[in-house]
């Protein structure tokens, strides 16, 4: 490892200061581009409807740790509704069933599909039940995930489609 001391610099016909400047001003470029992109990164965000505190917990968890998102949640259709109407989201986590009055979670998503402003908003059912994922797409869903599925890489892939694009796709925050 070369040091470069005073007297190397000199030999070199630098004159340290000089060096020091242009490597204090390359480094704070570099810091500002950084904080630029870390600024103009977008954070997905996510509106999980129905689950309970519990499930709610570690599906946040997963969304978190895999795709930096944040978690927002409603607890009923006209909650749903309500956030969605004054904020974007790029997905919507649908409970079968939802913990707080044991309605058909399938009736958030057809509401969301007939309303022009939210049909574009990409949203999935959660639930172990084929038949209910299979009910969900059939209404506009993207295909879901149950509960016992969430460490399931075909999960992971699912989200990863919606919240994480390749490369050469750009999210965009939906349409409203």
């Amino acid at each position: 490892m070369v040091s470069l001391t005073g007297a190397h610099l000199a030999l070199q016909g630098r004159r340290p200061n000089e060096l020091m400047r242009r490597y204090f001003a390359f480094s704070a470029l570099a810091i500002e581009t950084f904080v630029m992109q870390e600024l103009n990164r977008r954070v997905p965000r996510v509106l999980d409807v129905g689950n309970c505190v519990p499930d709610h917990g570690q599906i946040s968890a997963l969304l978190k740790q895999h795709f930096d998102a944040e978690t927002d949640v409603a607890h009923t259709l006209e909650q749903a509704l309500e956030r969605l109407a004054s904020d974007n989201f790029d997905l919507v986590l649908v409970n079968r069933k939802l913990d707080h009055d044991y309605s058909d979670g399938i009736e958030v998503i057809k509401r969301m599909k007939q309303d022009p402003l939210l049909a574009q908003v990409p949203v999935m059912l959660v639930t172990n039940y084929a038949e209910h994922q299979a009910a969900a797409v059939a209404v506009g869903a993207l295909l879901g995930f149950g509960k016992l599925e969430l460490a399931s890489p075909a999960t992971h892939a699912r989200l990863q489609a919606v919240l994480a694009p390749t490369a050469t796709e750009t999210r965009q925050p939906p349409c409203r």
